[in-house]
């Protein structure tokens, strides 16, 4: 269900308060984002808070396209844990 972390000023600010960001696949839900991140990164995960965010009308060269929307999970940990990513 994870794709990949979500790395922006914002995530980064939340780390601070062992929250962070993964996009995740359309069909993620909120229990099964909380397993595979436990599984992958063997922490304990607190919560997890899930935002989806609509595709938007792009123009390129004077035609009309879609960028694709995206599924983010914010995801807190337990205290005195953290997620490197390299």
């Amino acid at each position: 269900m994870l794709k990949r972390p979500h790395i922006t000023e914002k995530s980064a600010n939340l780390g601070a308060q062992n929250v962070y960001s993964f996009v995740v696949s359309k069909t993620a839900t909120k229990s099964t984002v909380a397993k595979d991140v436990t599984k992958e990164y063997k922490v304990t995960v607190l919560s997890v808070r899930m935002v989806t965010l609509p595709s938007k009308v792009k123009t390129r060269g004077g035609k009309l396209g879609r960028s694709g929307g995206i599924k983010k999970a914010y995801v807190k940990l337990a205290e005195g844990q953290k997620i490197e990513f390299v």
